[in-house]
C-alpha cells in the first residue's frame, strides 16, 4: 500500500498538471503571525507581508473560504509572569517560544492569478520567499521572523503518510476478541482476564483528531457491545467550509479505501486503556482519511479551550494525533525553506505550554526499508510523544518509523527477513486462531457485509498511538494532572521487553509500554 517518495513526485500532479500539489491544497497558503501593528502604522504585520507577496509575485492573496470571517486566534490570556511559571518550556525552540508570547492569528489565503498564469510550484515559491534566509530571497526589511507563509498542507492518509492505516477486512472478528487481544495483554493492561490497575483515566479529556463515521455530532449510543460508551463526536463547522480533497492521481494504484471508522477505532483503543476518560472524536479528515492543516488547527484550538478551566476535565487533556503531514521534512526544507510546519508547531507548542500532553503516530513509511526512517511530523517534535509500533513478536513492526516509545501496532512475525521485506503479511495463508497474532482489534460501525459484529483488525502506528494516549490518561489521573514533561518521563521510564518469552523473537530496542511496572503500585 505504501509507495516511495519518488513515485509521489513523479506521479502526483494536480488537475492543472502542477507537481507536488498532491501534498497541499492547490493555490492556497496559510499565514500565521502576530496580530500587531507593523511599520508603517495602520497596517498589521501580516498585511505587510501579504502586500510584499502580491508585489513580488504579481498575484492577489485573498482570504480563503472557511477562513474569511475571522482569523483563528492562537493566544490565551497569559501575562509575562504566567509564561515564567509555565513548565516544560525548555523543549520549545527559543525562536518559536518568542513568537508564541505575542498574540498570534492564523488565516488561509487563496492565490488569485492573472489569466494564463500557470507557474508551477507557486505555493512553494511564495512560502520560500518568506521563510528562507533573508539574504537568499528578499530585502531583509520586508521579512518578519514571526510571520510565516506555508502551504495549507494535506494531512492524514496518503499511502505512505505518517500514521496511515492498514485495514484487514475480516468478517469473523468478534466483540470478545477486543478485550482478549494480544496487544492489551502485551502492555500488561489485561492479566488473568482482568484489568491490572484500578486507574481508568477519570477526569481526563482525550481528543482524537481523525475521521468520523457518524453522520451527526453529539454523544452517540454505542453501536455494538464493547464500543466506547463515553464518546462525544464533534464535527467542526470549518470542516464543511473546505471542499473535499480529490484523491491523488497515481497510475496503477487502487482507489483510496473508505476509512470513515478509522477515528472510531482509534478512540476505541484509547477507551480500552482509559475507559473512564472523557473521549472527544473531532472530525478533521474525510472518508479517505485526508484533510488540511487549517481545519486541524481550528479543531485543536477548540479542544484546548474545552480543556482549560473545565471542571469536567480537572486532570487535564491528551491530544491524540494518529496522522501526520505528508511532505517529508527534507523536501519541505528544499521547497519551502523550512522543515517545520509553523502553524501546527505553534498550536501544539502552545498546548504543551498550557499543560496538555501531545501523543502522535511516528508513521508507517519504513516499509521495504532496512533501518527505519525518522518519525514524521509532528511526532518528531520535542513536545510530542512519538509512538512507534511493535508486533506480536515484540519486534519493530516492519512498516514503523522511529519513535520515542513503542506500543503494539501489529503485522506479524514473518513479514520479511531482517525487516527488509515488503511487509506483505500472509493474510491469505493464516486462518483461525492464528489470525489473532496479527493486527489490533478495534470498534467500527457495524456493516452487514464486512463487519457485522462492529469490529475490525488493523495495522499501523495509528493504532499504537491511542494505547499510549490511554496510558497518559492513567498517569494524569494518578498525579492529578501533572505537566506534560512529567507524563512523558513516567511513560518513557516504565517500559518492558514484554511479559513473556516468545521463541524466535528479538527484543525491541527501547522496550514497549508496560503498565504494571508503574501502575500496579497504585492504591
Amino acid at each position: 500500500m505504501a509507495i516511495s517518495d519518488k513515485e509521489q513526485s513523479d506521479n502526483g500532479k494536480s488537475a492543472g498538471g502542477r507537481p507536488f500539489e498532491v501534498y497541499y491544497v492547490e493555490d492556497q497558503v496559510l499565514i500565521t503571525g502576530p496580530d500587531e501593528q507593523g511599520i508603517p502604522e495602520g497596517e498589521t504585520r501580516i498585511e505587510r507581508v501579504v502586500d510584499a507577496v502580491n508585489r513580488r509575485f504579481d498575484v492577489r492573496l485573498v482570504p480563503a473560504r472557511g477562513g474569511e470571517m475571522s482569523p483563528l486566534q492562537l493566544q490565551w490570556d497569559l501575562t509575562e509572569e504566567d509564561w515564567e511559571c509555565l513548565e516544560g518550556l525548555e523543549v520549545i525552540p527559543p525562536e518559536l517560544l518568542k513568537c508564541l508570547q505575542v498574540p498570534l492569528v492564523m488565516r488561509p489565503y487563496d492565490i488569485v492569478r492573472e489569466p494564463g498564469d500557470d507557474r508551477q510550484r507557486l505555493v512553494e515559491e511564495i512560502s520560500r520567499f518568506i521563510n528562507a534566509e533573508a539574504e537568499e530571497v528578499a530585502d531583509p526589511d520586508e521579512l518578519d521572523p514571526c510571520v510565516r507563509i506555508e502551504p495549507n498542507w494535506v494531512i492524514g492518509y496518503q499511502y505512505s503518510v505518517a500514521g496511515s492505516p492498514f485495514g484487514i477486512p475480516e468478517t469473523a472478528v468478534q466483540a470478545d476478541e477486543f478485550w482478549e487481544q494480544w496487544a492489551l495483554k502485551r502492555i500488561g493492561l489485561i492479566q488473568n482476564d482482568m484489568r491490572a490497575t484500578r486507574r481508568c483515566g477519570q477526569g481526563v479529556r482525550v481528543g482524537v483528531f481523525d475521521t468520523s463515521p457518524f453522520k451527526v455530532q453529539g454523544c452517540p449510543m454505542p453501536a455494538a457491545p464493547g464500543h466506547p460508551p463515553l464518546l462525544t463526536v464533534v464535527h467542526p463547522e470549518v470542516f464543511d467550509q473546505f471542499p473535499e480533497l480529490p484523491p491523488p492521481n497515481l497510475p496503477n494504484r487502487p482507489d483510496p479505501p473508505d476509512l470513515n471508522s478509522h477515528g472510531l477505532s482509534v478512540a476505541g483503543l484509547a477507551y480500552a486503556v482509559a475507559p473512564h476518560s472523557d473521549i472527544y472524536l473531532y472530525k478533521v479528515l474525510d472518508r479517505h482519511a485526508r484533510g488540511n492543516l487549517y481545519v486541524l488547527c481550528c479543531a485543536l484550538v477548540e479542544f484546548i479551550n474545552s480543556v482549560l478551566g473545565n471542571r469536567d476535565a480537572p486532570n487535564g487533556g491528551i491530544i491524540n494525533l494518529s496522522l501526520g503531514v505528508a511532505m517529508p521534512a527534507k523536501r519541505r526544507k528544499e521547497h519551502i525553506g523550512t522543515e517545520s510546519v509553523f502553524a501546527l508547531d505553534s498550536v501544539l507548542a502552545l498546548a504543551h505550554c498550557l499543560g496538555l500532553t501531545v501523543v502522535a503516530a511516528a508513521g508507517n513509511e519504513s516499509t521495504r526499508q532496512g533501518p527505519p526512517k525518522s518519525a514524521g511530523f509532528p511526532a518528531s517534535q520535542p513536545y510530542a510523544i512519538g509512538v512507534k509500533a511493535s508486533n506480536y513478536c515484540n519486534e519493530r513492526s516492519c512498516f514503523s518509523n522511529k519513535g520515542d516509545v513503542t506500543a503494539p501496532g501489529g503485522d506479524g512475525y514473518d513479514c520479511g527477513e531482517g525487516m527488509g521485506g515488503d511487509c506483505a503479511c500472509p493474510w491469505d495463508k493464516v486462518t483461525g486462531a492464528e489470525r489473532r497474532k496479527y493486527g489490533l482489534v478495534a470498534p467500527v460501525l457495524p456493516d452487514e457485509d464486512k463487519f457485522p459484529h462492529g469490529f475490525a483488525r488493523w495495522l499501523g502506528t495509528s493504532f499504537a498511538t491511542p494505547l499510549v494516549s490511554g496510558l497518559a490518561a492513567l498517569v494524569r489521573e494518578h498525579h492529578g494532572g501533572p505537566s506534560p514533561s512529567v507524563v512523558s518521563s513516567k511513560i518513557l521510564g516504565h517500559v518492558s521487553e514484554g511479559v513473556e518469552e516468545i521463541e524466535g523473537c528479538d527484543e525491541i530496542e527501547g522496550g514497549i509500554i508496560y503498565l504494571p511496572d508503574y501502575l500496579l503500585i497504585l492504591p
